[in-house]
């Protein structure tokens, strides 16, 4: 491997698991949001015929409440899996654990020290790079994911990596303002 320009040593917190999940599931696909409030507007407006009321505010109000239950399920599904995944993380092990990131202008390297495991990787082998206000996401696949939380980069290094990875990652990078 070659020198490396930035290294990391990374992990996650439960809270980081929480807020990933919530990610993944609302950010991933920019179309996700969008769709759900078009497919509650058709819904609402089908069930305003079919109770035979078609004044705006009627059709609105019952927009904004499907809209409502609609997120309220999709949170409720997702509090479900941060449970499950911190319990199983808990289970192995992993909950808290660390991982060094290297990153350098070929390649990025990434190692698991309590796994004793580790993996190099071209930028070129990612799907996507999400950038939020804490986190840089790296998907492998669309259900592979590494979280490098920000607050691990050292202060003097934040602006240089932020620069590096999103040249590194072009059009595969998305920066979501959260």
């Amino acid at each position: 491997m070659e020198t490396p320009l930035f290294q990391v040593d990374t992990h996650m917190e439960r809270k980081d698991y929480r807020k990933f999940l919530y990610i993944a599931t609302f950010f991933q696909n920019p179309f996700v949001i969008p769709a759900i409030l078009v497919m509650c507007g058709v819904g609402a407006v089908l069930a305003s015929q079919q109770m035979g009321r078609s004044d705006l505010f009627y059709i609105l109000a019952l927009w904004g409440a499907i809209s409502a239950l609609v997120f309220t399920a999709v949170c409720f599904n997702v509090e479900g899996k941060n449970r499950r995944r911190v319990a199983a993380a808990q289970q192995a092990g992993a909950l808290d654990r660390r991982l060094v990131m290297s990153f350098s202008e070929q390649e990025f390297f990434l190692e698991n020290p309590a796994r004793e495991a580790s993996r190099h990787l071209t930028y070129e082998e990612f799907h996507l790079l999400m950038e939020t206000k804490d986190y840089f996401i790296f998907f492998l696949t669309k259900h592979q994911v590494t979280l490098l939380c920000k607050r691990d980069l050292k202060e003097e290094e934040r602006d240089s990596f932020g620069a590096f990875i999103r040249r590194k990652f072009g059009k595969r990078y998305r920066k979501i303002n959260l």
